[in-house]
């Protein structure tokens, strides 16, 4: 949850708060999403809730094991050359 705060003359310039819970956003799109975000001042703020992301299952991308070679394949080489 995010919550911008006015004070006093903040109050005047609503398009300030509008402009932080902006670049939040953007910033955070990524790993959020935006549930819900007031049009307007509630009061003396603004809030915006996120939830986050689902995470994406990425298969093990693993390379086959290759065995090592025998000991006696090795001997057998080394014989022929």
């Amino acid at each position: 949850k995010v919550t911008v705060f006015f004070r006093y003359r903040q109050l005047r310039r609503p398009q300030l708060g509008q402009e932080i819970l902006d670049h939040v956003e953007k910033t955070l799109a990524d790993a959020a999403n935006v549930e819900h975000r007031t049009r307007g001042l509630e009061g003396r703020q603004m809030t915006m809730i996120l939830s986050p992301k689902p995470q994406k299952k990425e298969k093990e991308k693993r390379e086959p094991e290759v065995a090592p070679p025998k000991v006696e394949e090795a001997q057998q080489e080394k014989e022929a050359s």
